[in-house]
């Protein structure tokens, strides 16, 4: 519409509306800088990850079981999850149009492992052991425990990373009654891990 002095508003803004997959939302999709989703479907007796590139929606596969979760999704097209192998126990990974799925053997040997995070650098952070325990991972650097943080015992997990690295992650304890409530932490490598809940 024009206005009384004669100029011009902008254009109003347009969107389009881009129906992905059929079935119900396993977990919440993620949307990168360039337009990019990851997101999880369940159809039936399967959980199933897929990536949209803008163009094509691409299942991403699995490392042999019948769920997969895609948790996270940076700028260049990197997924985080996790899938169940053919034995039917969860392991993290890193997907990618390149390279396919990884597992990143974050406990070599056994043991659950779950990717929550990924940063622009393709670090990522989540948990490992079936006591849970946070984690990083890098390709160049592989898996490094975070170990725990004084007087708050495992479970723990990384959740959220930045690109300079800083980690934030939770905590499960149990209060006198055995409820079970949460507490946060972050993790630097100078610091290592703080309680700052």
């Amino acid at each position: 519409p024009g206005h009384a002095d004669g100029r011009h508003a902008s254009a109003p803004a347009s969107y389009r509306v881009i129906h992905l997959a059929p079935g119900a939302i396993a977990v919440y999709p993620d949307i990168n800088a360039r337009g990019q989703v990851a997101f999880t479907m369940v159809a039936g007796e399967r959980t199933t990850a897929f990536f949209y590139d803008g163009a094509t929606v691409r299942n991403i596969g699995s490392l042999g079981g019948a769920h997969v979760y895609a948790n996270d999704l940076n700028d260049a097209g990197q997924i985080a999850g996790t899938s169940l192998d053919a034995s039917g126990i969860e392991s993290a990974f890193v997907w990618s149009v390149a390279g396919g799925m990884r597992d990143i053997h974050v406990q070599p040997g056994g043991g659950r492992s779950y990717a929550h995070a990924i940063n622009n650098r393709g670090v990522v952070t989540g948990s490992f052991n079936d006591s849970a325990r946070p984690f990083r991972w890098s390709r160049a650097g592989g898996m490094e425990d975070l170990g725990v943080t004084p007087g708050l015992p495992e479970p723990s997990s990384g959740m959220l990373l930045n690109d300079n690295g800083l980690i934030a992650g939770r905590v499960t304890l149990e209060d006198r009654y055995g409820d079970p409530y949460t507490r946060a932490f972050a993790w630097t490598r100078a610091g290592g891990l703080v309680d700052i809940d």
